[in-house]
């Protein structure tokens, strides 16, 4: 939910902050219960999901991108550089990976 809302703040704009109080609120509210840091490591992981999709979107930019279609239609549209969203992504991914590791070995060395 976060990944999506802080996604969509480059696309959607100021009318997205509405949906970060309810992204708290459920973070919260998950955050209450007991052994919830277990899925921390899937959790970063998975927020990367979001980017690498965005940077696949955005393959053809930056800049102006035409497409022809077999029909003889056009569509015109305004891409941004994937390299941004591929690179968010994959700090998300490494951070999860990182964390995971460091908890399987932490687990491994405690009775």
């Amino acid at each position: 939910m976060w990944t999506f809302t802080l996604a969509s703040l480059a696309f959607l704009g100021v009318f997205n902050l509405l949906t970060l109080p309810l992204s708290g609120a459920v973070t919260w509210l998950l955050a209450q219960r007991k052994d919830s840091q277990r899925g921390l490591p899937g959790l970063f992981a998975t927020a990367s999901v979001p980017f690498f999709y965005i940077a696949y979107l955005n393959r053809q930019g930056p800049g102006y991108v035409i497409i022809h279609f077999a029909n003889g239609s056009e569509s015109h549209s305004q891409e941004s550089s994937p390299f941004i969203w591929l690179g968010i992504g994959a700090v998300f991914f490494v951070i999860g990976l990182t964390v995971f590791v460091a908890k399987t070995r932490q687990e491994r060395r405690t009775p």
